[in-house]
């Protein structure tokens, strides 16, 4: 299977000899994909014969399901690897009563998840549908769980988390409370009949816990990451920003914590993965270090699923040739320090190590006022500047890095068209984004093979006037990113080989 075959070539990464850097092909579907008001598309998985592509009239990098007198709609389409459409259904929640919550993608098929809430009950009804690749309704409406919640508390949008091998799925909802926050997961297995809903809570109030990350593996366990406003233990006046580490193994309703850092080691960003080959939780991240040139060194740290006793720590001192690499950028991206760097991926390597891809990603806002309008209005420009890379050894060693060097920035519309594609082989890792938005819109390929040796290919000519929408795209197996762009103010797929 071409999947399967993408996922071995993923666990050998960086243990090959190292190839010479490949070359790129990019061509667009043959007809365009504008639809009337349903022009937010992205590419959600791929099975043996095509790919599910989902849509809707509001952007899909938005939360929001109501912008201004619009509610959102979606539409589910398969597409042929010649990026013909197949089909394509507007989806309807069932029943009819509930609304639609998130639309994913699991065992080669669709899911649709929706929610209806019972009022006499106080409870959340969650119910699932499935699409299989001919467009058939396999499942309609099966009811999945009921969650009763208390009259104070809110709830989370639901969402589908897949285990490292995508053979478990997990919807994730969390319920907030003034004292309690409470983790709702519901998993199943690929056939979609073994379904075990399970809860569990944390002892912080709301405001003072913020869930980071989430990761699933392929026993069940639940791993999630939490963002902690916590006293400063040399001013009580004060709170300080602490990650913690939950565990949620299969079959109990209890979590066990681990703590990542304290304040002598003070993070911003951090990110979770599952070590399926070394059977661990994986954590990553930046720490603010004063005394370093790039202002940073990296957090990494791992658990034994099978024995969760302690987190195993490495703090890294970024020195040497990583050093010169990053050095510019301690203060790159509008005085974005290093640390501050959302991670965006963690690559695990098979001999227990990892490769940490964090990007300059933040916002700004501004208000205005319109004497036109007499009124107040508030703009957000966002902004998606350098990209790090850094190979790290299981024994906590700096192995190589690379920086990707890159500027955008653009204004309220969700950064569409900013930020970076990624992909992975046996050979190499790749970032694809736009090089110039707005501009020249050239499609440029940064790659890296495994012993840290990048080069930069242009994969469009100037004239070809297209841009890609780098976060709607996705590798579907291990020589093709078939990912949205726009040619000629024309919505099209495109696909990349990698040859």
């Amino acid at each position: 299977m071409r999947f399967l075959r993408f996922l071995l070539h993923i666990f050998f990464w960086m243990v090959i000899i190292p190839m010479s850097l490949s070359a790129q092909k990019l061509t667009l579907s043959p007809q365009n994909l504008d639809d009337f008001g349903m022009n937010y598309l992205k590419v959600i998985g791929q099975s043996d014969t095509g790919i599910f592509v989902l849509h809707s009239n509001l952007s899909l990098e938005s939360q929001n399901d109501r912008i201004g007198l619009r509610t959102r709609k979606y539409r589910l389409s398969y597409f042929d690897f010649s990026l013909r459409p197949l089909w394509w259904k507007n989806l309807v929640p069932h029943p009819e009563s509930a609304s639609i919550e998130s639309v994913s993608f699991f065992n080669g098929k669709g899911i649709v998840i929706s929610s209806d809430w019972n009022r006499n009950e106080n409870a959340l009804n969650i119910f699932l549908d499935i699409y299989d690749t001919k467009g058939g309704l396999e499942i309609s409406g099966k009811q999945i769980a009921s969650i009763g919640v208390g009259r104070s508390a809110n709830l989370s949008k639901p969402k589908v988390i897949l285990s490292a091998s995508k053979i478990v799925a997990g919807i994730y909802i969390e319920e907030f409370h003034d004292d309690v926050e409470t983790i709702h997961l519901i998993q199943c297995d690929t056939s979609f009949k073994n379904i075990t809903p399970t809860k569990a809570s944390v002892s912080y109030p709301s405001k003072n816990i913020e869930f980071n990350d989430v990761v699933l593996s392929d026993n069940g366990e639940l791993a999630v990451l939490a963002k902690l406003r916590e006293k400063d233990p040399s001013n009580d006046k004060r709170k300080i920003i602490n990650f913690k580490l939950f565990l949620l193994s299969k079959g109990e309703n209890q979590f066990k914590d681990y703590k990542v850092n304290d304040g002598t080691h003070p993070m911003s960003e951090a990110s979770l993965a599952v070590d399926r080959v070394n059977g661990k939780i994986v954590v990553a991240g930046f720490y603010a270090d004063k005394s370093s040139f790039t202002g940073a060194g990296i957090l990494f740290s791992y658990l034994d699923i099978a024995n969760p006793i302690a987190l195993i720590q490495h703090t890294i001192a970024i020195n040497g040739d990583a050093r010169l690499k990053l050095m510019g950028d301690r203060n790159s991206g509008n005085n974005v320090s290093l640390f501050s760097y959302p991670i965006q991926r963690i690559v695990l390597r098979k001999d227990g190590g990892a490769v940490i891809i964090a990007e300059a990603a933040y916002l700004s806002e501004y208000s205005y006022y319109d004497y036109f309008t007499q009124s107040f209005n508030r703009r957000v420009e966002y902004h998606y500047d350098n990209v790090v890379v850094i190979s790290v050894t299981p024994q906590g060693e700096v192995a190589w890095s690379q920086v990707l060097r890159k500027d955008q920035a653009s204004l309220d519309d969700e950064g569409i068209y900013a930020s970076f594609n990624s992909f992975l082989n046996a050979d190499q890792l790749m970032l694809f984004y736009n090089g110039d938005i707005g501009r020249s819109n050239e499609v440029v390929g940064f790659s890296i093979n495994n012993q840290g040796q990048s080069e930069t290919k242009k994969l469009s000519k100037i004239g070809d006037n297209i841009s890609l929408l780098p976060r709607a795209g996705k590798q579907v197996d291990e020589e093709t990113i078939i990912v949205p762009v726009i040619n000629k103010k024309k919505m099209f797929l495109a696909k990349i080989v990698v040859q």
